[in-house]
């Protein structure tokens, strides 16, 4: 099995990682530095596009790149004819220097818009995200007869399959099998480290929150107030949950890298998650699943959950052997079941205080005052 990773454009992780091990590496993935495209991970900052180019020459051949336009929502603008066409030459300027392989997408009204715009973007593989949900040979080929219709033909070198299958064995066996017996060639990618909650209740709409989050026009607008995309997530979301009962984490379908074996002849490709992750905590991820042991925090090994791990600390080595076996053959009746507190919690220590909803104190002395009138 290969791996696909973020891209981080610092010397040092170009050199120890991506050039070091570019036998393991299949691809990488990146953010387009676009102020008119959404993503799919709130994006405290992204290079230039001159930095980015530079750093992408900086990766062998061998490896494939693509740029992420995964983000669940965009804002009209984003659609605009001026946007979108600037979008599609960044892009096709990275093509066109062998730089870019392909486009892994959310949002079909975009990648159509891109198409019609400029018809050399279904040259890209397009690929689509692994929150479109792909858990059957079905949603397969209505996705591939969907891109066939909008650009001719299917030229997708991957499928990512949705996280929901990871300890469904016999349902992701099921499906790689048909997917092979459809295309040979096919690649086989597996999302390992998220962390997300099993099917999370909460996803779209935080997905939408994530978006917007990123919209450089809606930022000031809802930053630090209690209705954003953090607060709504700490006080009423999957963060919330979790802080309430770590032991939700074991429920999440992550992988652990001692357990990847369990993966060997269905992935072809693992996809190792945290394009936001400073390139020290990705080495020592990437790292440890290229080891397939990692002795320390569970959390520090996962991207959508690494925030609680400074409040959270689950001893990964000490988990037992048959975690995986255990986790993968339950039937997630979990009120009735419990195991995940009763045999994993005892290696959970926490230290969080849980958040309460209140107002921002701008808001609150503005109530007050209108109290006062009233």
């Amino acid at each position: 099995m290969q791996f696909d990773i973020p891209l981080k454009t610092t010397d040092d992780f170009m050199s120890s990682i991506i050039q070091a091990h570019q036998e393991k590496i299949y691809s990488i993935f990146f953010t387009l530095p676009s102020a008119y495209m959404n993503d799919a991970r709130v994006i405290y900052s992204k290079p230039t596009y001159d930095e980015l180019l530079l750093a992408l020459q900086k990766v062998p051949d061998k490896i494939k790149k693509y740029v992420t336009l995964n983000g669940r929502y965009n804002p009209p603008i984003n659609y605009s004819a001026g946007n979108v066409r600037e979008n599609a030459r960044l892009m096709l300027d990275l093509h066109d220097q062998g730089q870019l392989h392909g486009i892994i997408f959310l949002d079909f009204f975009y990648i159509r818009r891109l198409i019609a715009i400029e018809p050399r973007i279904g040259e890209l593989e397009l690929v689509p995200s692994v929150n479109c949900f792909i858990d059957t040979i079905g949603k397969f080929h209505t996705m591939r007869r969907y891109l066939e219709d909008a650009c001719g033909a299917f030229r997708t070198k991957k499928v990512i399959i949705d996280r929901g299958l990871n300890r469904d064995l016999q349902g992701l066996r099921r499906l790689c099998g048909q997917l092979k017996d459809f295309d040979s060639k096919l690649k086989i990618e597996v999302l390992v480290n998220e962390g997300c909650m099993l099917h999370c209740p909460f996803k779209v709409n935080h997905d939408i929150f994530i978006s917007m989050s990123n919209d450089h026009n809606q930022q000031q607008i809802h930053r630090d107030t209690d209705c954003d995309d953090f607060n709504l997530n700490k006080l009423y979301g999957c963060q919330n949950s979790n802080l309430r009962n770590p032991a939700n984490v074991f429920r999440s379908p992550f992988v652990r890298p001692e357990d990847i074996h369990h993966l060997e002849g269905l992935a072809d490709i693992l996809k190792v998650c945290g394009k936001t992750l400073p390139p020290n905590r990705m080495k020592m991820i990437f790292q440890a699943y290229l080891d397939r042991k990692y002795n320390g925090n569970l959390l520090d090994l996962l991207d959508a959950t690494q925030i609680l791990s400074k409040d959270v600390f689950i001893d990964n080595a000490k988990l037992p052997g048959d975690f995986f076996e255990t986790v993968a053959s339950c039937d997630k009746n979990c009120r009735a079941c419990r195991k995940c507190e009763t045999l994993f919690g005892r290696w959970i220590e926490s230290f969080a205080d849980l958040p309460r909803p209140s107002r921002p104190a701008s808001r609150a002395k503005k109530q007050s005052t209108l109290d006062g009138r009233m």
